[in-house]
């Protein structure tokens, strides 16, 4: 009967650890998700305000000024447009951020990319 106690201690004690690797996945998980909802709602926000405006830097500025207010260190934006026979066509806007999956674990980094395209509207013509 003693050895029937320790046993279900030890398979509590191994499940309960199972248990806490899980949830923890989980929540890495979860985190990450939302880090990359949040780099694209910043792509989207940079395309569309440059596509719009018909100025790559309103839509520069407006992004890195959203990716200060997601990300606590900010990202990495880039907004150029595509052109065919001089002519631009849409407008790209990239988002690049480093995420740490594990935050005590130091090395280990995944980079979060986002790319939003809209079509360029020139309301100078």
């Amino acid at each position: 009967m003693q050895s029937q106690k320790g046993q279900i201690i030890y398979e509590a004690a191994l499940s309960s650890l199972l248990l806490i690797i899980l949830l923890l996945a989980f929540m890495e998980l979860f985190s990450l998700t939302v880090n990359i909802i949040d780099a694209h709602k910043i792509a989207r926000e940079g395309a569309r305000e440059a596509a719009l405006s018909g100025d790559i830097n309103s839509g520069q500025k407006k992004a890195t000024e959203y990716s200060k207010q997601y990300f606590k260190e900010g990202a990495k934006v880039s907004v150029y447009t595509n052109s065919s026979g001089g002519e631009k066509i849409n407008v790209v806007c990239v988002v690049t951020k480093p995420y740490k999956p594990i935050k005590f674990l130091d090395g280990i980094e995944v980079n979060v990319d986002a790319r939003a395209v809209y079509p360029f509207q020139d309301y100078n013509k």
